[in-house]
Order: structure tokens, then sequence, then C-alpha cells
């Protein structure tokens, strides 16, 4: 991924989440993010996976300005989550993922992911190849 890091070159905290969450993502950021003047954006999508950044939304074309992307505040990601489990009744603990967590880039490759590569499996999103 490319775009906004920090002068010391770190990319935004983002939501990392569930795939099959985006359109209550997007209903969320629509209802209570915008009306503020910011916004949850969807970037990227690998295997279940996808990741949103928190951004201003005064910029009409927000969701294709991830330069603007600005680190999502733990208050904003709670307040998503009461969402998820007040209103929605999701219960958070049956999703493959749901983290607050700087920007892990493209192919949404998570810390734990690299255990699992090391033990000889196969993280989700990516793509077993062969060799001769």
């Amino acid at each position: 991924m490319t775009g906004n890091t920090s002068d010391d070159g770190k990319l935004p905290i983002v939501l990392v989440i569930d795939r099959d969450m985006d359109q209550f993502v997007q209903h969320y950021s629509t209802k209570h993010l915008e009306p503020k003047g910011y916004g949850l954006w969807w970037v990227d999508s690998c295997g279940s996976r996808s990741v949103h950044y928190y951004a201003p939304s005064a910029n009409s074309n927000a969701r294709e300005h991830y330069d603007t992307a600005e680190d999502l505040p733990e208050d904003v990601y709670n307040n998503l989550l009461k969402f998820f489990t007040n209103h929605l009744k999701v219960n958070l603990d049956t999703l493959t993922v749901l983290k607050r967590m700087e920007d892990p880039g493209l192919g949404i490759m998570l810390p734990e992911d690299y255990e699992v590569l090391k033990q000889g499996g196969l993280p989700d999103g990516c793509i077993a190849t062969t060799t001769k």
C-alpha cells in the first residue's frame, strides 16, 4: 500500500475487518461519521479481509485519496464495535478478523500470518504456488 506515512515512516492506523462486514462499515460511516466530516473508506480486500482507512470527508473524492488518511481514533473504533454489537447484534468473536492496527499493506498480511507460514500453513488470502 502506498500513501500517507507519518514522519517516522509508519502507515496510518486503519480498520482491518472481515470482508463480510464492508457494507456495515459503510453504513456506519455514512450515518455516524460523515455528518461529522469524516469517514471510513474501503481501500483493499484480500481473502476474507478488508481494510478501511479513516479520513476527512470534506473532499468529495475522499474514497480515492488514501493520502488524506489519519490514524483511526480509538473512540471511533470502540463506537463502531458498539454499533455492531448493540444495533446489528453481531457476535464479534465470529468475525475472521477485527483489528485497529497500522495498515498491513498490500495483501493484508497480519503479524500472526507469519507464524502460520513458519508452520507450513497458508494464511488467509494467500495463494499456494508450486515449484519444480
